[in-house]
């Protein structure tokens, strides 16, 4: 029968607690080399809410708190908000809005919309960075970008020609800027009904069509010029500046909620 004295017992013990001892010092070591070879451990991010603020809200006639909307639907007197915004050369801030004329509507968009909504509003905000409460605005000639003065003549798809109302509207226009500092717009939408239930302004089922024309704006007249017509209607195209100079415009819809045509013209999609 073999055992071990009280003398090996302890021998082993202290052989033991020795491996601990080392065992404990080398993890230790590798943990310290570690954060050595990472480096200096890394600071919290920043709180949010310290890094940055937002100033007061401001517009055009000095009063952010009001909510008055009187005379609103003329297409000149609501204040416009920038749907679209394109910073100029000269600093300046060039924006139009979307859905001019939708206040006015007093039931429904579907069936009264294509009568009450009017060509979008455009503005050239001169910011004052110090105070933007001070900040001026200078409306542009025409007030309504000037795509289609005539109303839109080039309809493919029979929308009637009602220039003071909504033929030449900015909403749903793509944009580039011009090596000479102007900026070119193409696209647009006509609002019309289709079909129509009632005598204007009355109920109709609203239908929105691509506009062909382009216009550019000139930052050193705040005018806007109207340019070439494509050959469709495009809704919501996109457009590039090509190497050359030239500008490519693609996609966009020429007739948008129903595109059925009676007459099989020859329409693309997009």
């Amino acid at each position: 029968m073999c055992g071990f004295s009280g003398a090996d017992r302890g021998a082993r013990g202290e052989v033991s607690l020795m491996r601990r001892i080392l065992a404990t010092a080398t993890a230790v070591a590798m943990v310290l080399g570690t954060v050595s070879l990472l480096g200096p451990a890394r600071a919290a991010d920043p709180d949010p809410s310290q890094v940055g603020s937002f100033g007061k809200a401001f517009r055009e006639d000095g009063n952010p708190e009001s909510e008055d909307t009187a005379g609103c639907g003329d297409g000149t007197t609501c204040l416009p908000t920038a749907a679209s915004v394109n910073v100029l050369p000269n600093g300046k801030v060039l924006y139009w809005n979307a859905l001019e004329g939708t206040e006015s509507i007093p039931l429904n968009a579907v069936l009264e919309g294509a009568d009450l909504t009017l060509d979008d509003q455009t503005r050239v905000l001169t910011l004052n960075e110090s105070d933007p409460a001070k900040s001026t605005w200078d409306k542009s000639e025409p007030l309504q970008g000037g795509a289609n003065p005539d109303g839109n003549t080039e309809s493919d798809v029979g929308a009637p020609a009602d220039a003071a109302k909504n033929d030449g509207d900015m909403f749903c226009t793509t944009h580039v800027h011009l090596p000479d500092g102007r900026l070119m717009v193409m696209g647009g939408t006509d609002y019309y009904q289709d079909p129509r239930l009632t005598p204007e302004p009355g109920y109709g089922v609203i239908e929105l069509e691509g506009l062909k024309a382009s216009r550019t704006f000139n930052p050193a007249t705040s005018s806007w010029v109207k340019a070439g017509s494509m050959n469709w209607g495009r809704w919501y195209p996109s457009a590039l500046t090509l190497a050359d100079g030239d500008i490519f415009v693609a996609s966009g819809v020429t007739k948008l909620i129903k595109p059925l045509y009676t007459d099989q013209k020859n329409l693309p999609n997009s």
